[in-house]
């Protein structure tokens, strides 16, 4: 055969031909891999004329990317990517706009059910009262107008009148027929004698009781746990909590999130499946499971589920498992510090060194090297060594304060005196406080983090978690070395980034608002500049978003950069994200978001 009087060389039209069978679906069964995979069929998706911010380990910056399969096809200049185009391959000119790899949200929290929803169960939601008659005046409506039997459940406020004046006695005058049961966090409720009587022993650990013996009504820890995640009524129609959870991970995508990961319960993780299995979810996700948190029965859950981790495929996956906050917040004086507070707040609850949770007192105060240290026995401390022993990583884990993280570090050397954690990637989240030695220890023993942002540089002095209140109670030389993110990155520790506000804050464009923040480490309230020494680059800054983010998850092999063979997911900034101003990077807008190679999000003009 000859082409204008010329001989066309066989393997030209062997490749021409594997081309066409390939963009037709037609196996040709003929030894393909003799031939660049290029030849197999088209691109689904061409790129071009950009700046493909690749992050892989050299920061390549590319022209152009192609997309087949759901996985990336090809990176490179434009001239060679666009050839990969046939006649039915989209293509998009990018015309010097960045693409990222999709965002991977280490700490994406779920609402989760509305208890109104759920049947057996009365909500009051969170009260405004914030003493004792105040608070059971308008707790009393709920209480009058609940079915027989039916779970009454509220908020309250973590203010020290409630906190130690609500008691068993004031709820059962009130209320002697329903359980009821005030929430304070995911530690701590008070509740009445008929939500006691749920428990399987009124000794167990975290039942609280007075100078006569009787139980005060405060429970704690693993007491909370058993009412919270076995007492409480299942819903019995789920379909609203699939229809929130889709609409929950929407707002997530809109802002460039591709996969978004974190520490779930198990009907939250009912949702995430049933999405998966009707192909509803609108992202990836990644699950920490609950099962182990506040769980007296830690090791029997362990032996009865056995090791699962790694189980699911590339949009649901179960990732690891946690345990409760080893500490509170800043908010109500809980942040548990090594060093005291040189002035208390007037919400404090928890003195000079904050809240030790897994202690599980009545006040859970102090930081005692050389106290009484038998609360471990029965605490998450001792859940993390189990967890280890049966193979699991435990991450995810509430750390805020260097004292908290000392209790974690003495928990993972112990495990790891047991059974070595290297390769688990023990991991804690928030990470605000954190001494020099603390995190050479975490780098040791192969420790994550991801940090939160938003506790230094998102909210103003006044507000109730911001660093006007770490100001107040540790000083301005200490909230200096706050979120040392640079620290932990020349350590060797992995860090990735958290949200810096709601997914649901109007505010909230885009994730890159939390890289920012890390670049800056500017308030935007003020524009005070926080721990400058701390301040990291663009690169490690977008790494904190994606790479490191995928490794926080054992996820870094099929996401978190875009190189070939992985999966399909990416971002279309509007602008260029090396050379846009770096107080203006986390306002680039939110183009297009691609998942699996197919576009799934495109921003509305306007």
């Amino acid at each position: 055969m000859t082409r204008s009087g010329r001989l066309v060389p066989r393997y030209v039209l062997l490749a021409a031909w594997l081309a066409a069978v390939g963009g037709l679906g037609i196996d040709s069964g003929l030894q393909a891999q003799d031939f660049p995979p290029e030849v197999l069929a088209y691109a689904d998706l061409v790129l071009y004329n950009g700046k493909i911010l690749t992050v892989d380990e050299k920061f390549t910056i590319a022209q152009a990317i192609a997309l087949r399969g759901g996985k990336v096809l090809a990176v490179g200049d434009s001239a060679r990517v666009v050839k990969m185009a046939g006649p039915k391959t989209q293509k998009i000119d990018l015309a010097g706009k960045s693409v990222v790899p999709g965002f991977i949200n280490p700490h994406g929290p779920l609402t989760g059910e509305d208890p109104s929803e759920v049947s057996g169960i009365a909500s009051a939601g969170e009260l405004k009262a914030v003493d004792v008659d105040g608070y059971l005046r308008e707790l009393k409506p709920f209480l009058d107008n609940a079915k027989p039997g039916e779970w009454v459940i509220a908020h309250a406020k973590r203010v020290p009148p409630l906190l130690y004046g609500l008691n068993r006695k004031l709820l059962d005058a009130l209320s002697p027929n329903n359980p009821v049961k005030i929430e304070f966090d995911t530690s701590w409720s008070i509740v009445n004698s008929k939500a006691l009587g749920y428990l399987p022993s009124t000794d167990m650990p975290g039942v609280i009781k007075g100078k006569d013996g009787q139980p005060t009504g405060t429970v704690r820890v693993w007491a909370n746990g058993v009412l919270a995640y076995e007492a409480i009524p299942w819903p019995k129609d789920l379909e609203p909590l699939y229809k929130t959870t889709r609409e929950e991970l929407e707002k997530y995508r809109a802002l460039g999130v591709t996969t978004v990961g974190g520490r779930y319960s198990g009907l939250q993780v009912t949702s995430l499946h049933e999405l998966w299995a009707r192909k509803e979810l609108p992202t990836r996700v990644a699950i920490t499971h609950e099962f182990p948190m506040y769980n007296p029965n830690a090791e029997a859950f362990f032996k009865r589920l056995g090791n699962i981790m790694g189980v699911g495929d590339d949009w649901f996956k179960i990732t690891g498992a946690t345990v409760g906050p080893v500490d509170g917040i800043v908010g109500f004086g809980g942040t548990f510090s090594v060093k005291p507070k040189i002035a208390t707040i007037p919400t404090g609850s928890f003195g000079l060194y904050g809240e030790n949770k897994w202690a599980w007192t009545q006040t859970g105060e102090g930081y005692e090297p050389a106290g009484d240290m038998k609360w471990k026995e029965n605490s998450e401390y001792t859940n993390i060594i189990i967890a280890n022993r049966y193979g699991w990583n435990i991450t995810d884990m509430h750390t805020q304060g260097d004292g908290g993280m000392e209790i974690v570090l003495e928990a993972a050397q112990e495990a790891n005196r047991e059974k070595a954690i290297l390769s688990r990637r023990f991991g804690n989240c928030h990470t605000i406080m954190r001494t020099p030695e603390q995190i050479q220890e975490m780098a040791k023993l192969g420790m994550t983090a991801c940090v939160s942002p938003k506790y230094l540089f998102h909210r103003g002095a006044e507000d109730s978690s911001g660093y006007g209140l770490y100001v107040k109670q540790y000083g301005a030389d200490a909230v200096n070395g706050m979120s040392p993110v640079k620290s932990l990155i020349q350590a060797g520790v992995k860090v990735s980034v958290e949200p810096n506000r709601p997914f649901d804050d109007p505010r909230y464009k885009s994730y890159l608002m939390n890289a920012q923040d890390f670049i800056t480490r500017t308030n935007e309230a003020d524009g005070k500049v926080w721990g400058k020494q701390e301040a990291i680059g663009r690169e490690d800054a977008l790494r904190t978003a994606t790479i490191w983010s995928a490794y926080f998850y054992f996820l870094e092999d099929t996401r978190g950069s875009l190189e070939p063979g992985k999966l399909a997911d990416l971002v279309i900034l509007g602008g260029d994200y090396m050379s846009v101003p770096e107080n203006k990077i986390g306002e680039l807008p939110i183009l297009t978001v691609i998942i699996d190679g197919k576009i799934v999000y495109q921003k509305t003009a306007g």
